[in-house]
C-alpha cells in the first residue's frame, strides 16, 4: 500500500539525512496499510486530515491537534471547488490559505541528495492495492549513473560497451560488479560495473 511505501522512504531519508525518526513527517498507517485519517508532523508540531489516497484536505492543517476531528473530516467551505485537468499522484499543493489548488506536489522537492553524482528521480513500486504512486529515491545522475569512472566505451567512439550477464563476456582484463541501477557499464581502474534501472 502507498502509506506503507512512503513510511518505509520516510524513515530511510531520515536514517540518511541523520534526523530523528521522531523529528520529521513518518506518514500513520492502518493494520490494512492505508491512510490513517489524522497524519501529523512532529517536526513543526502540525496535524492535518487526509483523504483515502493520502492527500491533504483543504483548511485542515492546524497546531492544536487536539481539536482535529477527521472521522468524519471536516468541510472546507471556505476553499473554491476545483476542476483540476490533471490529476496529481503525490497530491496537490496547498496555497497560503490552506486550500488545495491545481498544482501537483513535486516530491522531489522535499529531498536532499548526497553528493553532486546524485539527482531525485521517481521510481515505481510494486504495490498489490491502488494507490501505487511512484517514490522518490537518490540515484546517480543519468548523464552518468556511475558512481566511480565513466561509461565504458569502445575506444575512442562515443559507443557505450554492452557486456555482462545479459550480453557478450567482458574482456578478460575486467574484473565484474553487478550493481542493479541502469543497463550501464562503467569503467574504473581494472572493475566494471552493470547499472540496470
Amino acid at each position: 500500500m502507498a502509506c506503507q511505501h512512503q513510511r518505509a522512504l520516510a524513515q530511510h531519508q531520515a536514517h540518511e539525512s541523520g534526523i530523528p525518526a521522531g523529528k520529521v513527517y513518518m506518514p500513520k498507517c492502518k493494520e490494512n496499510g492505508s491512510y490513517e485519517p489524522k497524519q501529523c508532523n512532529p517536526g513543526t508540531g502540525e496535524c492535518w486530515c487526509v483523504d483515502i489516497r493520502g492527500f491533504e484536505i483543504s483548511e485542515t492543517r492546524t497546531k492544536s491537534s487536539n481539536n482535529l476531528s477527521c472521522d468524519p473530516p471536516p468541510n472546507s467551505s471556505n476553499c473554491p471547488l476545483l476542476r483540476c485537468v490533471n490529476d496529481c499522484e503525490h497530491g496537490f499543493e496547498m496555497n497560503d490559505r490552506g486550500c488545495r489548488t491545481c498544482q501537483c506536489i513535486d516530491p522531489c522537492s522535499q529531498i536532499s541528495c548526497r553528493g553532486e553524482g546524485e539527482t531525485c528521480r521517481l521510481v515505481s513500486v510494486e504495490c498489490v492495492n491502488w494507490p501505487c504512486p511512484s517514490v522518490p529515491m537518490c540515484l546517480p545522475k543519468k548523464e552518468n549513473p556511475c558512481q566511480n569512472g565513466e561509461p565504458l566505451k569502445l575506444g575512442s567512439s562515443d559507443e557505450l560497451v554492452t557486456c555482462g550477464p545479459d550480453f557478450e563476456s567482458c574482456p578478460l582484463h575486467i574484473n565484474v560488479n553487478l550493481v542493479l541501477l541502469e543497463n550501464m557499464q562503467c569503467a574504473v581502474p581494472n572493475h566494471v560495473s552493470y547499472y540496470i534501472i
